[in-house]
């Protein structure tokens, strides 16, 4: 008994909830409005005008001294150099060759002095790889080291040349 009643009820609950799905599908009225609603629904709406010359009628009143609040330094950093001295002004006659402007060179003097430091160090490394595969060499007959460590030596050697 007590299945029967379970089974009733589910079979109710389907069917009513597919009645429910059927009507609202195929009714005409329901379906067609909400269909006609969502077509005249515009998308983007895009507004044109032409552009007109407009003053805003804002106006301040005051009497005093205008100055500047806060001092800017205006300068144009150009791959991290900074202008250091511009030698001529606006309106000036210039001739071809003429230095107009200065930049600060401290950072390119340290880029100088680190690549410097860095072909050094490469030198050094080159020179300790083409003893080690001397050595390595020298070796060679004596079965000191197998012919896997010698190439390894002289690969060092040639990739620090490199």
């Amino acid at each position: 008994m007590k299945k029967r009643l379970i089974g009733l009820v589910s079979g109710l609950a389907v069917v009513s909830t597919l009645a429910l799905t059927l009507f609202f599908v195929t009714n005409p009225f329901v379906a067609a409005d909400a269909v006609a609603d969502i077509a005249l629904r515009p998308a983007l709406t895009v507004s044109v005008t032409a552009p007109r010359t407009e003053t805003l009628p804002v106006r301040l009143t005051a009497n005093g001294d205008i100055a500047a609040w806060q001092e800017a330094i205006i300068g144009s950093d150009v791959t991290d150099l900074r202008l250091a001295e511009v030698r001529v002004n606006v309106g000036d006659a210039v001739r071809k060759g003429e230095v107009l402007a200065v930049f600060d060179d401290a950072t390119v003097k340290i880029e100088v002095a680190q690549a410097e430091a860095a072909l050094a160090e490469a030198e050094a490394l080159v020179v300790e790889a083409e003893e080690n595969a001397r050595r390595a060499r020298s070796l060679d007959k004596t079965g000191a080291l197998s012919a896997q460590q010698i190439l390894q030596y002289v690969t060092a050697a040639e990739t620090a040349k490199a």
